[in-house]
């Protein structure tokens, strides 16, 4: 019996007469059931609500970039570093932009950069470390209705479809923001990875959604763009952090409390030893798991999809 029954419509395709029922979860914020429209194929958490910017802002997801200033890191980011870097002249909108790495290496670049991400601290950070200016701490709808922007050539939602609570109009949005050839690329974790239930991230109210390739490519479908390039990135960091999920410590969180009263090296350390400890139990299990995905063809790690108007 699930929780919590389903009584809203798909949020990408509008079905309202059948789901089929995935699991149940429970957590301090509360009871959770995860449906899959058969229609769409997205999965859906119930109920679906995104927990608002104050929630994620009390998580420690960019308390070091307060500290330390971050450096492109992550796959999607590296993926459209190599294959997009070099368009001079470009102008981009990143969509979740974090603490701005990923923007300050395009604008090194010669592109025209924007961004917009709804935790405030981490538009401070990019400020803070690469002079940033046209990067913006707002809800994404009052962005798009209130911020006087260019048209884009490029609008990039890395890590975010996941989060909101109308995917629809998200992509709405969007598409009223891009040059008739622009181009909507995307990142999100393949649903479809090992180990998926082990990611403490994947889990309501942090993430709202699970997809596949099929599920985004139908979301974006209506709006008139087809998938030109997807793959699989992170494959090995996302079966280490499976792992590691589970034996966390807390450490960064806790240093970042105790540094509020004394020196902040404790943080700097801490983040230090949390990532030696993350190495030293998951590397060798996600190891073996990587090696195993690649030869079944797994479709580990996070999606990175590339979309053009059809």
């Amino acid at each position: 019996m699930a929780f919590q029954a389903c009584s809203r419509a798909c949020p990408v395709c509008g079905n309202e007469k059948h789901f089929d029922f995935k699991m149940d979860f429970q957590n301090k914020d509360g009871v959770f059931t995860l449906y899959e429209c058969p229609r769409c194929s997205v999965q859906f958490w119930v109920p679906f609500s995104n927990p608002g910017k104050d929630w994620y802002e009390e998580g420690d997801t960019y308390s070091p970039s307060q500290l330390i200033k971050p450096k492109v890191s992550r796959g999607y980011h590296k993926k459209f570093l190599e294959r997009w870097g070099d368009k001079k002249g470009k102008t981009i909108l990143d969509v979740g932009c974090g603490a701005g790495e990923f923007l300050a290496a395009l604008q090194a670049r010669g592109w025209n950069v924007w961004g917009v991400d709804f935790d405030r601290r981490a538009i401070q950070a990019a400020k803070r470390h690469f002079r940033l200016d046209q990067v913006f701490a707002m809800e994404l709808g009052k962005f798009f209705k209130d911020v006087e922007t260019p048209q884009f050539d490029v609008i990039t939602c890395f890590e975010v479809i996941e989060h909101v609570d109308d995917p629809r109009k998200l992509m709405e949005n969007i598409q009223n923001k891009l040059h008739p050839g622009g181009k909507v690329i995307l990142s999100t974790p393949s649903r479809e990875r090992f180990f998926a239930n082990l990611n403490t991230w994947d889990f309501p109210p942090n993430h709202l959604t699970r997809w596949n390739k099929e599920a985004v490519a139908r979301l974006l479908r209506p709006f008139g763009f087809e998938p030109t390039f997807v793959v699989y990135v992170e494959q090995f960091r996302i079966l280490l952090e499976s792992f590691n999920g589970k034996f966390s410590l807390g450490l960064v969180a806790k240093a970042q409390a105790v540094s509020k009263k004394s020196s902040q090296s404790i943080t700097k350390g801490a983040i230090f030893l949390g990532k030696a400890k993350a190495l030293l139990i998951g590397a060798l299990p996600a190891a073996v798991f990587y090696l195993l995905g690649m030869v079944q063809k797994r479709k580990n790690g996070g999606l990175y999809l590339e979309f053009e108007r059809a």
